[in-house]
């Protein structure tokens, strides 16, 4: 009986021991080397959470905008002894490879590696960096001035889809933590940066190279006050065309002095139609401003050769109210072009606007939890947030 006793402490302690030796081989493996993934089957799921700390100028003509920008990468490295991974070094960790794939000019501002160890020695990696740089992004000016942009940041990494993969991070309840801060934004005379960012994964495309790579993009908005170009363009253009009226006071059988009135206007307005080509980039297609400015330039073009075709009529005593008629017709086409393009900017104005607060309102509903008052009492706040996302603010706060 006492030999049976034995036998059974003895499995018992062998038993052990092989748990023990278990637990130090997968220790030994969490700590991957720079080549990590080994595995060919494993792939890395990266995390990604972005803070817009401020933006800077948004240059049209360019088409670039600066920004200051922190992005928080978090992925699962393994499970490893507690204290040995709060322990571990930083330097010969496995790196996400991440660069920024339209930047034009780029500095890094800082960069952190954290760790956080979950349960039972469940590893969690961040890497947070804090960029200022200048961003190439490609805005569509078809309803310019009354447009708004979409200022993209494009985040990729070297590594292949295959072996990482970037992910939006949400908490438990499924809300964000993006944020921007429109206080610092210094292109507040020209434009309305929207208080809402917009973050999602682009689906990969093959490059040349014939893989594949994971894109994470990050996408701010920006409404433009068009009341710059309302003072500055579509009130001098308007006021030139009225000017050119002015020339059916001379009698018609005087086309030299009506021409000298309404050529002058028109190079008048082909020296603004120079200044509007100035503020924007050399683009395919006409803008709205462009239009309001083309279609003045025609109705001057046809006062023009309404003086020559009155001088003739007036010569040759035929059509004798065709002078008269003619001015009617040109100013109704005057009033209807001028009101038309004011309805459709303001029409263009409020939707851009619609569509923004849309964009705002979803982003503030995704964020919601993330708000004390907007929870219900039996949730505990605390409880809302992963462990790691207090030490993501407290590395943005020691950053900016």
């Amino acid at each position: 009986m006492a030999n049976d006793i034995e036998t059974c402490d003895t499995e018992k302690v062998l038993l052990r021991l092989d748990r023990i030796l278990e637990t130090l081989s997968e220790s030994k493996g969490s700590n991957q080397p720079e080549g990590f993934p080994k595995a060919k089957d494993r792939k890395v799921f990266c995390d990604v959470r972005c803070s817009v700390i401020s933006v800077g100028e948004i240059d049209t003509v360019t088409q670039q905008f600066e920004a200051d920008v922190f992005v928080s990468f978090k992925y699962f490295e393994g499970k490893q002894n507690k204290i040995a991974a709060n322990n571990s070094e930083h330097d010969g960790l496995w790196d996400p490879r991440v660069n920024f794939l339209n930047a034009v000019t780029i500095q890094e501002k800082e960069r952190r590696n954290d760790t956080n160890v979950f349960g039972k020695g469940t590893i969690y990696r961040y890497l947070s960096l804090r960029m200022n740089g200048t961003f190439k992004t490609p805005m569509k000016l078809q309803n310019f001035p009354c447009d708004f942009q979409v200022m993209t940041i494009k985040v990729s990494s070297s590594w292949p889809i295959d072996k990482l993969q970037f992910r939006r991070r949400t908490n438990k309840y499924g809300k964000i933590s993006d944020n921007i801060n429109i206080d610092a934004f210094t292109g507040c005379n020209e434009w309305d940066l929207q208080e809402h960012v917009v973050t999602e994964v682009k689906q990969p495309d093959l490059t040349k190279d014939k893989k594949v790579y994971s894109t994470y993009l990050i996408k701010l908005h920006a409404q433009r006050k068009p009341l710059f170009y309302v003072w500055n363009v579509v009130l001098p253009v308007f006021c030139i065309l009225a000017l050119s009226f002015t020339s059916f006071v001379i009698d018609a059988e005087n086309p030299s002095d009506r021409l000298s009135v309404t050529v002058t206007m028109l190079l008048t307005a082909v020296a603004f139609k120079s200044a509007v080509s100035s503020m924007l980039p050399k683009i395919p297609y006409l803008t709205l401003l462009d239009k309001y400015v083309l279609c003045n330039f025609i109705l001057q073009c046809l006062m023009v050769a309404q003086n020559a075709v009155a001088a003739l009529c007036a010569k040759e005593n035929k059509c004798p109210h065709f002078d008269l008629w003619s001015i009617i017709v040109l100013a109704f086409i005057a009033i209807v072009v001028n009101v038309g393009f004011i309805i459709a900017g303001i029409i263009l104005f409020i939707k851009a606007k619609r569509d923004l607060g849309l964009l705002t309102r979803k982003y503030k509903d995704e964020r919601a939890c993330l708000d004390p008052t907007h929870l219900p009492h039996h949730v505990n706040i605390q409880e809302n947030f992963p462990p790691e996302s207090n030490k993501v603010e407290d590395a943005v706060r020691s950053m900016v």
